[in-house]
């Protein structure tokens, strides 16, 4: 779903997709046959959108969903969810838009928050998008 696709400045295509495995970047030559990357990471969130800034640096803008509790299964352990295995459902978590940096477009590390967030779980926007506007901004 809202799959995101630029021109790669080095040649081709990369296209970024939602899903809940490790392939979320593609390379493509000629624009039609996409074969996975897997030396790109990219953070885990949906509706990807980038934007190249005027010094080359690119932003990867995306959204990400307020997780359930953690328990620990065992004292000291990492948490596990409280439901494991429940799909997530937009109705009931609060979605965040996150932005990522990258100078050459090679690999994103975690985001941080841009402020754009819910503030009660529930249906709330599209698909977010990038431009930069004629005047630069």
């Amino acid at each position: 779903m809202s799959p995101e696709l630029v021109a790669h400045p080095d040649g081709g295509y990369l296209l970024l997709v939602t899903g809940l495995g490790q392939d979320r970047a593609y390379r493509s030559n000629d624009g039609v046959s996409f074969t996975p990357d897997p030396g790109m990471k990219i953070p885990m969130g949906s509706d990807y959108s980038l934007l190249q800034r005027p010094d080359g640096s690119w932003l990867l803008y995306y959204v990400t969903f307020d997780m359930p509790p953690m328990e620990p299964s065992q004292p000291g352990e990492p948490g596990q969810p409280v439901q494991p295995a429940q799909p997530m459902d937009p109705k009931t978590m609060k979605k965040k838009v996150m932005v990522s940096e990258s100078s050459n477009l090679s690999s994103f590390p975690e985001g941080v928050p841009t402020g754009i967030q819910q503030d009660e779980p529930g249906m709330a926007w599209g698909v977010p998008d990038t431009w930069v506007d004629p005047d630069g901004s």
